[in-house]
């Protein structure tokens, strides 16, 4: 066929569509050159690409489309090879095999990438017919080609999405609007315990309990009549044991616009929730605990103030957050509290007896403690001090210890003998004028018992009564007895 017939001799409508092996043969219609050109103009018009080659590829024929593919016009394709398209992603042996196959007379179908003038490849679909003659002998080449970028390029990107769907470690489920699974990924086989085969074909309501059923069929209505949402909630996996869930859920349409599947995205929560509630619980016992409990950061700014801080300091949570822990130490403990804060910083523990200042102005006596609060990498972001008012106990112990200082006073200068004794008659205190009475020095009288120093006429009688004073404590024994001096006389005693 010459180069620049326009249009050619064009085969039968068989060869265009890919057929059997045609031949060109004379037209038996009563008007062959009108049927002739009606042929040749629907090939011109054919969306498909299509080129007509000799035995030896040289093209003799393309139409618009090609030109519209590829950016070649028809003078710059004719007399050219195929091969000008080609853009070398295909090995060498792609190409023999092609050609193997259209010399032995068969046709050849396939993909390949090929380059546009402009340089940008694409990928077209290809099917080549060899063109034979009276004799059976072949002579020429016919390739429809059709440009399958977009389309290749829509479903791998399917595929990268299906790809990454099944290898989230997200549950992924789609299920129709009246609730059965459609897909199930292995994210969901891990978190539900259910195999793909086990669960889609099945409601979704296998994963929920019966008192959550509305919940969930509610939640499926407002996804498929509004688009995306969002829930919390608990599945039940395949062995019984429930997991807390969030769940993200958006309907998919089709071309026509309409809803006919929900795809879930399902996130096992229950270490987060576990967690929350174990705040929530640490948060409420600091908050009702009656320790003065408060969070600062490294350098001493109030983050967090409890009602036990509130009631010993005076300082509502609105008037303290914020400001600096120093303006609670009177002036004369100051560098005290920064030298706590250092020793936090540091991830030390700070334990104190001290002073702090209240609101009204009070000094407080406290015992308190820091120690850093650290974040899940380890540092230090903060400190947690912890502080209990310990005025009354102070007052108490002072109160002892007068109390304790003026018996002992009237205890040693008493005009009359006085001792302390155990339960075993063991002396444990003993005054001067007891000392002068018995005539022993303290450390003698200290080294033996009561019942040793009684005349034995009495220990019978008086150990009677101090039966009677055990058995009731709160009374008193008041009796005359009989010591031993130290130079043996009896010294009588009341």
């Amino acid at each position: 066929m010459a180069p620049h017939l326009n249009p050619p001799v064009v085969p039968s409508v068989d060869l265009v569509a890919g057929g059997a092996a045609p031949q060109l043969q004379p037209l038996s219609s009563p008007h062959p050159d009108i049927e002739r050109a009606g042929l040749a103009a629907a090939v011109d018009q054919s969306a498909d690409a299509i080129v007509i080659t000799d035995v030896f590829g040289t093209i003799e024929y393309v139409n618009p489309a090609f030109t519209l593919m590829t950016g070649y016009s028809r003078e710059e394709a004719v007399g050219q090879n195929p091969r000008v398209l080609k853009s070398g992603r295909q090995p060498a042996g792609f190409y023999q095999g092609l050609w193997s196959t259209i010399a032995s007379g068969q046709v050849w179908h396939g993909e390949l990438i090929n380059r546009r003038k402009d340089g940008n490849c694409y990928t077209e679909d290809m099917r080549i017919t060899p063109v034979r003659d009276s004799n059976g002998e072949t002579v020429s080449y016919i390739a429809i080609k059709r440009d399958v970028t977009e389309r290749r390029a829509a479903e791998e990107a399917q595929r990268f999405l299906a790809s990454i769907v099944e290898c989230s470690e997200d549950a992924i489920i789609a299920n129709a609007p009246d609730g059965t699974i459609l897909t199930w990924n292995r994210g969901a086989q891990a978190l539900l315990g259910y195999t793909a085969e086990e669960a889609i074909g099945r409601h979704v309501f296998m994963l929920i309990g019966t008192e959550r059923q509305h919940i969930v069929a509610s939640f499926m209505d407002r996804v498929i009549k509004g688009g995306g949402c969002q829930r919390e909630g608990l599945f039940t996996r395949k062995d019984g044991r429930r997991v807390s869930v969030a769940i993200s859920a958006s309907r998919i349409l089709n071309f026509a616009g309409e809803a006919v599947a929900v795809s879930a995205t399902i996130r096992d929560i229950t270490e987060r929730k576990q967690a929350e509630e174990s705040r929530a619980l640490l948060a409420s016992i600091v908050e009702s605990s009656d320790l003065a409990i408060a969070a600062t950061t490294p350098e001493g700014t109030i983050l967090s103030w409890n009602r036990g801080a509130e009631a010993l300091f005076g300082y509502t949570a609105d008037e303290i957050i914020g400001h600096n822990i120093c303006e609670l130490a009177p002036p004369d403990h100051l560098e005290e509290v920064r030298q706590s804060l250092v020793k936090v910083q540091a991830g030390g523990i700070s334990r104190y007896e001290t002073v702090r200042m209240a609101k009204d102005g009070r000094r407080i006596d406290v015992i308190g403690t820091g120690t850093p609060i650290r974040n899940p990498a380890g540092e230090i972001v903060g400190a947690a001090v912890i502080a209990r008012d310990i005025g009354a106990r102070l007052r108490a112990e002072q109160s002892l210890r007068d109390s304790e200082e003026r018996f002992r006073d009237a205890f040693e200068n008493a005009p009359f003998g006085m001792s302390v004794t155990g339960l075993d008659a063991r002396i444990i205190q003993v005054n001067a004028t007891l000392c002068q009475m018995l005539g022993y020095s303290e450390k003698e009288l200290r080294a033996t018992t009561w019942t040793a120093l009684t005349h034995p006429d009495d220990e019978g009688p008086f150990l009677q009564k101090l039966e009677q004073l055990m058995r009731e404590p709160s009374g008193c024994l008041d009796a005359e007895k009989r010591y031993i001096h130290r130079n043996g006389n009896a010294v009588w005693v009341r």
